[in-house]
C-alpha cells in the first residue's frame, strides 16, 4: 500500500487519484448504546459492570466483546465487497487513564496495531478517529459524555492532553501506509454547552477550535510530516464558516450527512420534512452545503465520514430509503467526495441507521438484552430515538408536561407522533435530558445485572454474537453499497 497524500484537491497514492470507500467500525474502541443496546454511556457502562460484577469479570466482560466484535473475517469481508477504507473511531481511554495523564496504556495499542495488521494484509486503509476526546469535544454520548459539558474548549489541561496524545500516535504510526491519516476530533461542537433551538444557542468558541487544529496539526507535523490530516466542521462537522483557511499541507475536511431522503420518512423521490427531494435536490443540498463551499474554495478534498440509511421504516418504505441513499451515494461520487457510512455492525434494526450486518435477534446476547431494549425504546431512554411505533406511554407523560411549560392547552395537539416532536422541540433540554438521564440510570444497572452470576465461558458465548460470521447481512443495503465501492471511478489527473 503506498501513503496517501494530498494534490490539487484530490487524494492520492502519490499516482493516482485514491477515492475512500468503506465503513465506519463503531461500536468497537469506542461503545455507543445504539449499536451495543445498552442504556448512557461508554464509561458509564464499564463502571456499572465494575459495580455488579466485579472489577475481573467486567475486564474479562469488555475484552472479550472488543475480542470478537472486529476480527480479521470483518476486514475479509469488508474488502470481498469492495471496501477499501474503514474508519475506526476510538475512546481516549483505551489509551490514557485520567488517573494518569500522558502515560500511555499499551494494551490499547496492541489492539489498534492488530486491526492495522490485518488491514494492511487486505489492502484497507484506515483513517484514526478519535471519537471521544479528553475533556469532551461535544455534549453528547459518542463523545463518552455524560455531562453534556463540553469542557475542552474551558480547559487547557485536556488541550495539552489531546496534543500529546496525538503525538503519539504520530511517533508510532509515521511509518505505516495503511494510515489514510489523522482524523484529530470527531464532531466538534464548540459552544460549552447545549442549548434549545430557541433561545439560539450559546456563542461557539470557533477561534479557539481553529488554535486547538493548529496547534494539534503542528505538534504531528514536527513527527510525521507526510501523513493526512482530517478536521472536521464545527456544530457536529457541520458548520464550516469560521473555520481558518487550510494552514498545512495534506488536509482532508470532513463533513456529515444524515438527510432526509436517507433517514427520514414518506415516498422517495417526494416530498419528505416540507420538501420535495429527489437526486437534484440532493445535489444542489450538497453543493450548496458549508463544506462543499469550503473545499471549493480552497481546492481540497471532502470526505463525507458519516451518512447512513434508516431501514427501521414501514417495509413499503424500504425501497423508498434505498432509492434515497443511493441517489445521495451517487452524488458524492459525482462530486468526487470520500465516504463511509455508518454503521459497518451493530445489533441491528432497533435503531434507524442500518449496519451492513446486525447481530441475530435470536443470538445469545440478543436473547439476553432484548427485553431491556424494548424498555429503552417504550421510555425514550436514548434522547435522540425516533421510534417509528409512534407515541409510547412516556412520550405522553412528556407531552403533558411540555404542554404545562408551553403555555396554553391548545398546544398539546391530537395526540400525533408530529405533535409530540413540536412539543418535545420546545421542551427546557435540561429538564428533558435530565428525565432521560434518570431513566438511562435505572436501565444501565438493569443490563449489567442481566449478565449478573454467568460464567466467562457463558459470558464468552454471549458475546461471540458480534463474531462475524454469526452476523446476518443487510442484503438489499448491501448491494447498494457493493455497486458503489466496485464503481470504477474516474480518475482525474494529478
Amino acid at each position: 500500500m503506498n501513503l496517501l497524500q494530498t494534490s490539487n484537491g484530490k487524494i492520492t497514492d502519490g499516482k493516482n487519484e485514491v477515492r475512500l470507500r468503506g465503513a465506519f467500525i463503531g461500536g468497537w474502541m469506542n461503545t455507543e448504546n445504539w449499536m451495543n443496546g445498552y442504556p448512557g454511556t461508554d464509561h458509564e457502562l464499564r463502571e456499572m459492570f465494575a459495580a455488579e460484577l466485579g472489577a475481573e469479570n467486567a475486564s474479562f466482560f469488555f475484552e472479550r466483546w472488543m475480542d470478537h466484535h472486529f476480527t480479521e473475517a470483518d476486514v475479509i469481508f469488508l474488502r470481498q465487497c469492495g471496501a477499501n477504507a474503514v474508519r475506526i473511531p476510538f475512546n481516549y481511554r483505551h489509551f490514557e487513564d485520567d488517573a494518569r495523564p500522558f502515560h500511555y496504556i499499551q494494551k490499547g495499542f496492541a489492539r489498534l496495531n492488530q486491526a492495522l495488521g490485518w488491514c494492511a494484509k487486505h489492502g484497507v486503509y484506515a483513517v484514526l478517529d478519535l471519537h471521544a476526546v479528553q475533556g469532551y469535544q461535544n455534549h453528547d454520548w459518542h463523545s463518552d459524555n455524560s455531562t453534556h459539558h463540553a469542557l475542552l474548549w474551558q480547559h487547557p489541561h485536556f488541550q495539552d492532553r489531546l496534543t500529546a496524545l496525538w503525538e503519539e500516535f504520530a511517533r508510532r504510526y509515521a511509518d505505516n501506509p495503511t494510515v489514510a491519516g489523522y482524523n484529530i476530533m470527531n464532531e466538534p461542537a464548540s459552544r460549552p454547552t447545549r442549548a434549545t433551538p430557541a433561545p439560539p444557542p450559546t456563542p461557539s468558541n470557533r477561534p479557539v477550535l481553529n488554535a486547538i487544529y493548529r496547534r494539534v496539526a503542528a505538534a504531528i507535523r514536527a513527527i510525521d510530516p507526510r501523513h493526512i490530516i482530517f478536521l472536521d466542521g464545527d456544530e457536529y462537522s457541520t458548520v464550516f464558516d469560521g473555520l481558518e483557511a487550510p494552514f498545512t499541507d495534506n488536509l482532508v475536511y470532513c463533513f456529515h450527512a444524515y438527510i432526509p431522503p436517507s433517514i427520514g420518512r414518506g415516498a422517495y423521490p417526494g416530498k419528505i420534512d416540507g420538501r420535495h427531494w429527489d437526486k437534484s435536490a440532493i445535489r444542489e443540498h450538497t453543493v450548496q452545503s458549508q463544506a462543499y463551499r469550503f473545499a471549493a474554495r480552497y481546492n481540497v478534498p471532502l470526505h463525507c465520514g458519516e451518512f447512513g440509511v434508516n431501514l427501521d421504516v414501514a417495509p413499503c418504505e424500504r425501497s423508498d430509503r434505498l432509492r434515497g441513499i443511493d441517489d445521495q451515494i451517487a452524488v458524492l461520487e459525482e462530486l468526487g467526495i470520500s465516504w463511509a457510512t455508518v454503521n459497518y455492525k451493530d445489533i441491528g434494526d432497533y435503531f434507524w441507521l442500518a449496519p451492513w450486518i446486525g447481530i441475530d435477534p435470536q443470538s445469545p446476547y440478543m436473547r439476553r438484552v432484548g427485553p431491556l431494549l424494548k424498555v429503552k425504546a417504550s421510555l425514550r431512554a436514548d434522547t435522540w430515538f425516533d421510534p417509528v411505533a409512534g407515541v409510547s406511554p412516556a412520550d405522553q407523560a412528556l407531552r403533558e408536561l411540555a404542554g404545562m411549560l408551553s403555555g396554553p392547552s391548545d398546544r398539546a395537539g391530537s395526540g400525533t407522533h408530529e405533535d409530540l416532536k413540536r412539543l418535545l422541540d420546545g421542551l427546557p433540554w435540561h429538564i428533558a435530558q435530565s428525565a432521560h438521564e434518570h431513566v438511562e440510570q435505572l436501565l444501565l444497572t438493569a443490563f449489567a445485572r442481566a449478565f449478573k452470576g454467568m460464567t466467562e465461558s457463558q459470558l464468552d458465548e454471549a458475546l461471540a454474537s458480534f463474531r462475524h460470521e454469526r452476523c446476518l447481512v443487510n442484503r438489499d443495503w448491501l448491494a447498494v453499497l457493493t455497486k458503489w465501492m466496485n464503481e470504477p471511478w474516474k480518475r482525474r489527473p494529478i
